[in-house]
């Protein structure tokens, strides 16, 4: 070790020292913040890569840290391939296709993270050559970045500071482009109301929770991010089955969505996740019942955890929401197709679903290997 490198870790540990002694003494609380806080600003400036060896960087924009994920480069040609044959098997059952894809957070342009980092990442690289290849082979699709991009929107207000997941916000947000989707392709006449902002009453919480990425960097780098609680004005009645979970059955108004003793102010912030704080009881192999309408169209959901805030505002225009996370499945995909006879499939996948089966390890295998016979 270097003279400098020695003299540089001198302080940091000096301040750990400090604070073992503050929490074994049982000092106030506020001592402890106050030599946390100062441990990262003696460290220098706690180094924005510091957790590159986990995939997760912090990216500064407009004052605000960032939590972000480089992703690697594939060709695309399995999920093209898996995607072609599994829309063929699903139109032969006389159902309807749509497949969705999700943008990555905090950038459009791949070159963004690769000029501020100095790593490359392909997420978008790999997005444009699947959703051109879908498009070539009639497969129907729906890459919602285009739609962020023609709204102006700005992509990083939608999603989590410190966390992978997109924010309440997008997922009722994405509801709308996904049923003109529906509807324009398959005449489904989807009441896009159901999905106005002016229909539904938010609550923002402020400093509310901190998600897996940024626990990593601590609150008192990163910050905190909101949470916001939304529900539609007229609330209905629906019905919620999950054969394999603790709450099996319920029926109940849009509440039953929302886990609010994790959001409560006395709990703030939060030690729990949550982006999952929506559809608390989970959605994997569940099924979601509008009883407002029941003769609306009937979807099998092929999601990931994005949809935990897409299922319960999107049921708001349709009859039954069954949803399925492949990385969970008891059943192959073509078993799921084969249990009702629903209007339409639907893929709604996170643009980094794409090129997971490139990874044997990675949770993500199975998303997309859609025609495995088990």
């Amino acid at each position: 070790m270097t003279q400098k490198k020695a003299q540089e870790l001198v302080l940091p540990v000096l301040w750990l020292l400090l604070i073992t002694v503050c929490l074994y003494w049982k000092h106030t609380d506020q001592l402890t913040e106050m030599l946390i806080r100062g441990s990262v600003v003696v460290s220098g400036k706690m180094q924005d890569d510091l957790f590159a060896d986990r995939g997760v960087y912090v990216m500064r924009k407009d004052g605000v840290k960032i939590t972000v994920s480089p992703s690697a480069e594939t060709s695309g040609e399995f999920e093209t391939a898996q995607l072609r044959a599994f829309c063929k098997y699903v139109t032969e059952q006389g159902m309807d296709f749509l497949y969705v894809n999700a943008p990555t957070k905090a950038w459009l342009d791949d070159s963004e993270f690769s000029e501020y980092f100095g790593v490359p990442t392909y997420s978008n690289a790999n997005a444009d050559r699947v959703m051109a290849a879908l498009r070539e082979a009639d497969v129907p699709c729906l890459d919602l970045r285009e739609n962020v991009k023609a709204e102006g929107k700005n992509i990083y207000e939608m999603f989590y500071h410190t966390d992978h997941h997109w924010r309440a916000e997008s997922g009722l947000w994405a509801c709308t482009p996904i049923a003109e989707e529906l509807n324009r392709r398959y005449d489904y006449g989807l009441d896009l109301s159901r999905y106005a902002p002016e229909n539904y009453e938010f609550k923002v919480f402020e400093n509310a929770w901190i998600g897996e990425q940024g626990y990593l960097f601590s609150p008192y780098y990163i910050g905190y991010d909101s949470f916001t609680e939304i529900r539609p004005k007229e609330s209905g009645s629906y019905h919620f089955v999950n054969p394999n979970g603790k709450l099996t059955e319920e029926t109940g108004d849009f509440g039953m969505f929302l886990a609010e003793a994790q959001y409560a102010e006395a709990a703030l912030p939060s030690s729990e996740s949550l982006h999952y704080a929506y559809c608390p009881h989970g959605i994997a192999d569940c099924s979601f019942r509008n009883l407002n309408c029941p003769d609306g169209k009937k979807i099998l959901l092929f999601g990931d955890s994005f949809s935990f805030s897409f299922i319960p505002f999107f049921l708001q225009g349709v009859s039954q929401i069954d949803a399925v996370i492949l990385r969970e499945a008891e059943m192959t995909p073509r078993e799921y197709v084969q249990q009702e006879d629903y209007d339409a499939v639907v893929f709604l996948y996170a643009q980094f679903m794409i090129g997971a089966h490139d990874d044997p390890v990675s949770a993500n295998y199975k998303m997309l290997d859609l025609m495995r016979e088990s």
